[in-house]
C-alpha cells in the first residue's frame, strides 16, 4: 500500500486546513497561518508559514481538496482583492510541492453531506451543522473541532472526506476494507 496524503482546505484568512491519511483516518487540523498586515493591522494569510504548512513528506502521492470559492458582492475592494491573494498563494502552494488539484464548489460537497438548501437555517446554524458532522464522522478530532469558531477546521476536515467518498473513485483509488 503507497503513501497517500490528502490536504483539504477551507480558504481565506479565517479558514482551514486538514491533513487525512485515508488508510489510518488519522486526521490532522490547523487554522489558516496568518499574520498582521499594514497600517490598519489586517489579517492576512501568511503565505511562507503556508507554504511550509503544505510541505509534503517523502514519497507521498499528494492529493487536495481546495474549496472553489470567490470574493461575495458585498465584499469591498481592498477585502476582494486580499482575499484573491491568499487563494492564489493557497493555489500557487498546493501546485507547487505537486498535489494533485481538485476544487469542489461549496454547493456539490456540501451536498453531498446533506448540508446543502437549508434557506431557513442562519449561517451560524448551517456553519454548527458542519462542524456536528465532522465530530461524528471523526470522533478522535472532535476536541480540535468542539467550539463554535473551529467550523472551518470542521469544514476542511468535511472536504478531505468528500475526497475520499468522492474524488477516490474518480481517480481509481481503492479504500482498504
Amino acid at each position: 500500500m503507497s503513501k497517500l496524503r490528502i490536504c483539504a482546505v477551507d480558504p481565506g484568512a479565517t479558514g482551514g486546513i486538514a491533513f487525512l491519511d485515508p488508510w489510518s483516518w488519522e486526521l490532522e487540523l490547523h487554522d489558516m497561518p496568518t499574520s498582521i498586515e499594514g497600517g490598519k493591522a489586517r489579517t492576512v494569510i501568511d503565505r511562507l508559514s503556508l507554504a511550509q504548512l503544505l510541505a509534503p513528506p517523502a514519497d507521498t502521492r499528494l492529493i487536495a481538496v481546495v474549496e472553489k470559492v470567490h470574493a461575495r458582492p458585498n465584499d469591498g475592494a481592498v477585502q476582494a482583492f486580499a482575499f484573491g491573494q491568499g487563494y492564489g498563494a493557497l493555489l500557487l502552494a498546493v501546485e507547487a510541492h505537486g498535489y494533485e488539484l481538485h476544487e469542489p464548489t461549496p454547493a456539490v460537497w456540501k451536498k453531498h453531506f446533506g448540508l446543502a438548501g437549508h434557506k431557513n437555517l442562519t449561517q451560524a446554524q448551517m456553519k454548527n451543522m458542519s462542524r456536528t458532522l465532522a465530530i461524528k464522522r471523526f470522533p478522535n478530532a472532535a476536541e480540535a473541532m468542539k467550539l463554535a469558531k473551529h467550523h472551518n477546521r470542521a469544514e476542511a476536515a468535511l472536504l478531505a472526506l468528500y475526497g475520499v467518498e468522492k474524488i477516490f473513485p474518480k481517480l481509481g483509488i481503492v479504500q482498504p476494507n
